[in-house]
C-alpha cells in the first residue's frame, strides 16, 4: 500500500540555506504514521479504547534527499 504524506514546512524548521534540520524528520514520520491512521479510520484514540497502543520503540531512517522551505518572491 502506498501513502503519501504532504506538509508544509515551516520556515524554523529550517537552516538559512531553507534546508529542513535533520532533526525534524522523525517529527514528520510520527504526523504521517497519525493521518495515515486517521484515514484507515483507526485513529490513535480508537486503537486506544480497544487496548491497542503502538509506541515508537526505535527509529532508523535514511536520508535520501533534503527538504526545503519554499520561498515566494513578490515583485
Amino acid at each position: 500500500m502506498e501513502y503519501i504524506f504532504e506538509r508544509k514546512i515551516n520556515y524554523y524548521e529550517t537552516d538559512k540555506m531553507g534546508i529542513v534540520h535533520h532533526s525534524n524528520y522523525i517529527r514528520y514520520l510520527e504526523e504521517a504514521r497519525c493521518e495515515f491512521l486517521e484515514k484507515i479510520n483507526m485513529p490513535f484514540s480508537y486503537l486506544e479504547s480497544i487496548g491497542i497502543t503502538i509506541p515508537v520503540l526505535g527509529v532508523n531512517c535514511k536520508f535520501k534527499h533534503h527538504v526545503t522551505f519554499r520561498r515566494y518572491y513578490f515583485d
